[in-house]
């Protein structure tokens, strides 16, 4: 498993070798989908498997807005993705925009705009890339696990084999959700809808890096709860940074930090996390 190998003078947060690329992704993902299949069996034999149903069950239907953008290189697979999503007991509403020339949360704040009723109107707004792979019965398991835990922002875990940024974000022995102090801006995060105008308007930046940092701060300063849902785990199906210049982002991560007064270290962002759900 490669490293970013990121230069000195770098912010604090930028020089974390949390950060990972998969230079060998046959061997790393190989080795992945084994580790990820022993989690799975624990799981099961657990009861971890019929504990997730009995969470899903018990949450009363909730309104859901997804958005996301549609890249017209991947044409089909955003709709595949919404159409998984929407595969639920709960009301979902969703709006895609057609990705235009601009970074990833311009192009989330014009499907927000879009949307047919605004964000705060819904329980939970699912924010998503097109390149992820879901589990069977996704989003009642993921309400399920979000109410139960009392998040205010929480995105689901990596499997072993997906193309994740921080291990601290991979899925967890012994644990259906985390109470963390960080949590990715993709690729698919999940923010309550009485809490997302807190957010917006979005900072802008070419390429958004540190704006997970920031919401990370946000979090802390109100008190808000924020987590990774290990029970269930998603497919990054992109290597990260895989279609720009991971330096290029690495500079504009630090002038957005700086721009915005993100102060939050990596220390604190990667602090033990704490089980808020066992198997």
């Amino acid at each position: 498993m490669g490293r970013l190998s990121i230069t000195a003078g770098m912010s604090d947060f930028f020089q974390s070798d949390q950060g990972r690329v998969d230079h060998h992704p046959f061997r790393g993902r190989a080795l992945g989908r084994l580790r990820d299949a022993a989690l799975d069996l624990g799981l099961a034999l657990s009861g971890g498997s019929r504990e997730l149903a009995r969470l899903a069950a018990a949450v009363p239907p909730r309104r859901v807005l997804t958005v996301g953008v549609a890249a017209p290189s991947r044409p089909g697979q955003m709709e595949a993705v919404v159409s998984h999503l929407s595969d639920t007991r709960h009301e979902v509403a969703v709006s895609v925009v057609p990705m235009a020339p601009m970074s990833k949360f311009q192009n989330v704040t014009r499907a927000l705009e879009a949307a047919p009723a605004p964000a705060h109107s819904y329980d939970w707004v699912f924010i998503t890339d097109d390149d992820v792979g879901l589990p069977p019965g996704f989003t009642d398991r993921f309400v399920g696990l979000l109410e139960r835990g009392g998040f205010q922002i929480a995105q689901p875990a990596h499997r072993f084999f997906s193309y994740s940024s921080y291990v601290a974000t991979q899925r967890r022995w012994g644990s259906l959700a985390r109470e963390t102090r960080f949590v990715e801006i993709g690729p698919l995060t999940a923010v309550r809808g009485d809490v997302i105008g807190a957010l917006m308007p979005f900072p802008v930046s070419r390429w958004d890096w540190g704006l997970d940092v920031h919401w990370a701060q946000i979090a802390r300063d109100r008190g808000w709860r924020i987590g990774v849902l290990d029970g269930t785990p998603i497919e990054h199906r992109q290597p990260v940074a895989g279609s720009y210049d991971w330096r290029a982002a690495v500079a504009d991560g630090e002038a957005f930090l700086a721009r915005n007064g993100v102060t939050m270290t990596r220390a604190e962002c990667f602090a033990e996390d704490r089980i808020v759900i066992p198997w």
